[in-house]
């Protein structure tokens, strides 16, 4: 018995606009938003990016009060560095 061919194998969806002949806009990817600096940045009002400062997860006992209570406080970032982490938060 012989194999049954279909009459021509279904197009892609590339190959389909074309075949409709209509112009393919061709749009840049998005920007995504740099997940890693999602999570560990906040931009404010005024434009200034806050972060959380670290060393408060563990070996506490041996630290200052003074020094846990500073660290508690949100830092932010420095004008220098300002505008790579804001190009890492894309939608800020």
């Amino acid at each position: 018995p012989q194999k049954r061919r279909s009459k021509s194998p279904q197009p892609s969806q590339r190959q389909q606009v074309r075949l409709n002949n209509k112009p393919k806009r061709s749009i840049m990817p998005k920007m995504k938003t740099h997940g890693g600096a999602k999570k560990r940045f906040r931009v404010t009002g005024s434009g200034h990016v806050k972060f959380k400062r670290a060393g408060l997860r563990h070996i506490l006992t041996k630290m200052t009060t003074k020094r846990k209570r500073n660290l508690r406080k949100a830092g932010t970032i420095k004008k220098s560095d300002e505008y790579r982490v804001k190009r890492l938060l894309v939608k800020a």
